[in-house]
């Protein structure tokens, strides 16, 4: 899988060119994530250790486990802190994702995208399922 997309309205998001180099847990690595919404749209390179890669996967399994809710948000973060994805379960049984995008650590900018909506249960499934075949890409020659 080259890209993970995810569409709500008018707003979409994708994750894709992924550079996972592997070897040991500080190993760098890195993907692009772009994200379009309402005229507006932001590209931005996300830095990875490779111990990242599974607490990525881990945050999107443990929502897609949880399809009966959870209390308050879940929250995962880039560790140069450029990408902070964020999800609550509202009443309705649907998972809204909030992305935070900025230029890192002490950022000059930031993108909020907020309330990308995937249903939970099955819906929700895909989507880890996709993140995690994503992420399992290896390197390109």
């Amino acid at each position: 899988m080259e890209r993970v997309t995810l569409t709500s309205g008018g707003t979409s998001v994708v994750f894709h060119s992924i550079e996972r180099p592997g070897g040991d847990a500080y190993s760098a690595g890195r993907f692009l994530v772009e994200a379009e919404t309402e005229g507006l749209q932001v590209t931005r390179s996300v830095f990875m250790l490779d111990m990242g890669w599974d607490a990525l996967i881990a945050f999107f399994d443990d929502l897609a486990a949880s399809w009966r809710g959870w209390e308050g948000e879940q929250v995962w973060a880039s560790i140069e802190h450029d990408l902070r994805l964020a999800a609550v379960e509202d009443d309705l049984g649907h998972v809204r994702l909030s992305l935070t995008i900025s230029n890192g650590p002490i950022p000059s900018w930031t993108v909020q995208v907020l309330d990308v909506i995937v249903e939970a249960g099955e819906e929700f499934s895909a989507l880890a399922r996709a993140v995690s075949a994503w992420v399992g890409i290896s390197p390109s020659a």
